[in-house]
């Protein structure tokens, strides 16, 4: 049965996590090896997807790897490499084939884009690209908030709600994390597996 898509009820991270626990449920079905993870603020929606896993028991030898990008800041429009900031396709492939060389040799392997909204498409139309230089061609994207103007446009695969501007998740950027802005992410992990363990 088809998932019918609604809009989201609730702009927050209590609000995201039956969408999350779908697209675990997603990611398992479909036997998934690889998670690439966007940039900066798409790292707490993985953060969410690996809590719901970790909740439901799944094995670490059936939980896929998941691929991060560090601190990278995907929406930036002109080529930026400061920082460890990695911008156009070519940069995000080969940051992947530097820091993953083993768990990205096989690309006949299932992959899947994670992103946390998806709003101009820009972020994930430059991850999409990367992962074809890349050799991959087993791929399917996802987002937890996808504004449904760009649904079509993208061929997103697996869309958790439509919401156009998700806000929740944002408010860390590639500048060193100040104390305050770690207290804030512990608050923010440790609603989550909260939120996680509620049926």
């Amino acid at each position: 049965m088809v998932k019918k898509t609604s809009w989201l009820k609730q702009d927050s991270i209590e609000g995201l996590i039956p969408h999350a626990k779908e697209m675990a449920e997603y990611i398992l079905k479909k036997r998934f090896k690889l998670v690439l993870v966007g940039g900066v603020s798409a790292q707490t929606a993985a953060y969410m997807v690996k809590a719901v896993l970790k909740e439901k028991g799944v094995p670490i030898e059936a939980m896929p790897t998941f691929l991060t990008l560090g601190r990278a800041n995907l929406k930036q429009r002109m080529p930026e490499r400061t920082g460890g900031v990695y911008l156009t396709p070519k940069d995000i492939a080969n940051f992947l084939r530097k820091k993953y060389p083993h768990q990205i040799k096989n690309t006949n392997q299932k992959l899947f884009i994670l992103e946390e909204s998806i709003e101009s498409g820009y972020a994930m139309t430059k991850l999409k690209k990367a992962v074809k230089l890349l050799g991959f061609k087993k791929v399917k994207t996802g987002a937890l908030t996808v504004n449904p103007d760009k649904k079509l446009f993208l061929r997103i695969n697996f869309v958790g709600a439509y919401y156009r501007t998700l806000t929740c998740l944002w408010g860390r950027r590639r500048d060193a994390l100040s104390e305050r802005k770690l207290n804030k992410l512990r608050e923010t992990r440790t609603r989550i597996r909260k939120a996680v363990k509620k049926p």
